[in-house]
């Protein structure tokens, strides 16, 4: 399947792309355009959330126990725009992604719940997905039964997806665009990290004022 990305033929039967939905495409537009971040940006990024929440919820049994999960930094306003729509669901940041804080847990020590029917999972860009699937394993230690697990992001690699289905098979993904990984120069790390073509550095975008 991953041959087929430069096509525009990948596809899985666990993965949804959203842009068909109604008023998604300008906002993806937008994101992609954006150079200067700050609220724009953030408020971009909740209605990407919003919106493809809005068709999850339209299609799935809620329940009252579900959780969403947002992933810092660019994650804060996705899982903000599906706040708005699961106003009910309790809501937890990970301490995860390029400024997690090695001394601190990726979820709070006292997390634990016996049952959450849906797990919503929140970022904006999924690169190769290490960063969701480290979240999903603290998620998973501490919640003993989930009907059902589903990510969200506003961008996504193919590599990245099928690395998150070969480890959680039973993920639904739901993203707005797909993307392709490129090399660029991380002057903070001092190496080659990977990212995706076309799309900024939403992480450090989105916490500028």
């Amino acid at each position: 399947m991953l041959e087929n990305i430069n096509k525009g033929e990948f596809f899985h039967p666990r993965l949804r792309v959203c842009s068909n939905l109604s008023g998604l495409n300008p906002i993806l537009s937008s994101i992609r355009a954006d150079r200067s971040g700050g609220t724009p940006l953030r408020n971009n990024i909740s209605a990407v959330g919003e919106i493809m929440g809005r068709k999850w919820q339209s299609e799935n049994d809620l329940g009252q126990d579900g959780m969403i999960i947002g992933i810092p930094r660019s994650g804060i306003p996705m899982g903000d725009g599906l706040r708005t729509v699961f106003s009910g669901y309790n809501y937890y940041l990970s301490n995860d992604g390029a400024n997690k804080n090695t001394s601190q847990p990726v979820l709070p020590d006292d997390l634990s719940f016996d049952r959450v029917t849906n797990l919503l999972i929140a970022d904006s860009v999924i690169v190769t997905g290490t960063t969701i699937a480290q979240t999903l394993r603290a998620a998973l230690s501490k919640i003993r039964s989930i009907d059902k697990i589903a990510v969200f992001s506003a961008f996504a690699s193919a590599e990245g997806i099928m690395n998150l289905l070969d480890m959680f098979p039973e993920l639904e993904i739901n993203i707005g665009s797909l993307a392709k990984i490129k090399q660029h120069w991380d002057i903070h790390r001092w190496k080659l990290s990977p990212t995706l073509e076309g799309i900024p550095n939403i992480g450090e975008l989105v916490s500028r004022t």
